[in-house]
């Protein structure tokens, strides 16, 4: 046997047949009877682990060339909001999206297949208004702005109103932050609050709505777009933000970026408690005003309900010469948690602006969880 060399004219001849054999068994394929999935397609949790409780999922399904598009599709016996993702050449089915309600779908073997399933309890309800959109989750009620600087204008819980003018900011620099021992103008900080120039609603269901921010920061810099997805059963609202740096690397520098709500409160303050969730399912939580550790004890009812996070006695119940003294204990009105990097975070507190910070405590890594309630 003797070699043959490959010439630039056998290599094109030859790997020309060979995709024409490949593109053989798919031109086939094509034409196969249609796969419905009518015995549907066994789905599982990353890790094979099931949520303790979760908000509402969503995920991808990948089918094979052939398949259709159901009417329908269920999760066991649970409900499924599914939308098409891609198709294959021929129009079948490819990748499907799916949601599920809060909380479903703990329970395996889990297994997707065609056909109706159980409604939420609590669907997912979308209203437009002329300045808002407005979603519904049982009780819970959320409006987001399709102007101005509120991405969320108002949010409740019954009658109640426990969040409100929800805005997007940045911490912005013209400079970057001098070391120890360098010379020159320390940089000048600014706010920009971001101005919403749109809002879109992308998805619409009783499983899962989604609705879409647009807008930019400060004089039309910096576009965002900004997802809030909404699930059925949900007692929150995810939000997923996406920012287009625009500006000059050498003038502006993004020093941060956040949200920023309000929350009114009509409690007294050592009624109002601040919740920071920590490591390995600790929870750190003080009132606004502590009634703990004082030289005069209010009493145990009042300490334990305080450290309980449920609302305290009535003040008549409470101790005069306590009762009497009650403005001269501080009221802390700034909490942060700090998590500079991976292998700690710190919360720290003050009273207001212009005061000192006292260091609380420290911890590793925080899950990113906190709250406010004053009832």
């Amino acid at each position: 046997m003797t070699d043959s060399p490959m010439t630039r004219r056998t290599f094109i001849s030859a790997t020309a047949m060979a995709g024409g054999l490949a593109a053989v068994p798919a031109a086939s394929e094509a034409t196969a009877p249609a796969v419905r999935g009518s015995d549907g397609v066994d789905v599982r949790w990353l890790d094979d682990t099931p949520a303790l409780g979760h908000e509402g999922q969503s995920w991808g399904q990948p089918w094979p060339r052939g398949t259709r598009l159901a009417k329908a599709y269920r999760l066991g016996t649970d409900a499924v909001q599914t939308w098409p993702m891609a198709y294959w050449p021929d129009g079948s089915i490819k990748w499907t999206g799916h949601a599920i309600a809060a909380d479903t779908g703990r329970a395996g073997p889990l297994r997707l297949a065609t056909g109706a399933g159980a409604r939420p309890a609590m669907p997912v309800a979308v209203r437009e208004t002329a300045d808002a959109i407005e979603v519904s989750v049982g009780t819970r009620r959320w409006q987001v702005g399709r102007r101005g600087e509120a991405i969320i204008v108002s949010a409740s819980v019954g009658a109640r109103e426990t969040l409100r003018a929800v805005r997007l900011v940045a911490t912005i620099q013209n400079g970057p932050d001098l070391e120890d021992g360098e010379g020159g103008t320390p940089p000048i900080t600014t706010r920009a609050v971001a101005t919403i120039t749109a809002a879109t609603i992308e998805q619409r269901g009783p499983l899962r709505a989604v609705i879409k921010v647009d807008g930019h920061h400060g004089a039309g810099t910096m576009p965002f777009s900004l997802r809030l997805y909404f699930h059925a059963g949900a007692q929150s609202v995810r939000i997923v933000h996406s920012l287009i740096f625009d500006g000059d690397p050498a003038k502006v520098f993004v020093r941060g970026l956040g949200l920023t709500g309000d929350v009114p409160m009509a409690d007294a303050l050592h009624d109002r408690h601040v919740r920071f969730a920590g490591e390995k399912g600790g929870l750190w939580g003080e009132a606004v005003r502590p009634l703990t550790g004082l030289r005069r004890d209010p009493g145990k009812a009042f300490r334990d309900a305080q450290v309980a996070g449920l609302r305290t006695p009535a003040e008549a119940g409470m101790p005069a010469n306590v009762r009497a003294e009650l403005r001269y204990i501080p009221a802390w009105g700034d909490f942060t948690l700090r998590q500079p990097n991976s292998d700690g975070f710190t919360i720290t507190k003050r009273t207001k602006p212009g005061h000192g910070w006292i260091d609380v405590d420290t911890a590793g890594r925080a899950p990113g969880l906190g709250a406010l309630r004053d009832r």
